[in-house]
């Protein structure tokens, strides 16, 4: 198996699928979702990768910066039948090696419970001085 692991700017419109299937596979894809939107999503996002594993999209990462200071990872996601192969870590190492060569300060994001013990792998840690807040302006 080759796993590639890459970004993206312009998805062509096939992309776009597999990267919705990644979105409905995760439980994220809502009524007002649309491939229109999503290409928007992908091509106005700082840093958006994808995990190719022989040449199919299995896994995804947006990276959400100023792009200069402080960058937080958003939608991280590999389908479920891929997890526990090591491609959701590839992903993290590429963006953590992609923000440490243009110095950024810090990497931020919001962790479910599941994906605490990778995130502690590669350094994220609790801060206990926040908590992460959300204001939804549209409802699932």
């Amino acid at each position: 198996m080759s796993l590639k692991i890459k970004t993206i700017k312009n998805p062509n419109i096939n992309q776009l699928n597999q990267i919705k299937d990644i979105y409905i596979d995760a439980g994220w894809w809502y009524d007002y979702d649309n491939i229109k939107r999503l290409q928007k999503i992908v091509k106005k996002t700082y840093l958006f990768i994808i995990a190719e594993l022989d040449g199919k999209i299995v896994g995804m990462a947006r990276v959400i910066s100023d792009g200069v200071n402080d960058a937080y990872i958003q939608d991280f996601a590999v389908k479920k039948k891929f997890r526990k192969n090591g491609i959701g870590s590839k992903i993290i190492e590429y963006i953590i090696l992609y923000l440490k060569k243009r110095d950024f300060k810090w990497i931020g994001l919001i962790a479910e419970k599941e994906a605490y013990s990778l995130y502690k792998r590669f350094g994220f840690k609790m801060d206990a001085d926040k908590k992460p807040m959300i204001y939804e302006t549209k409802k699932a």
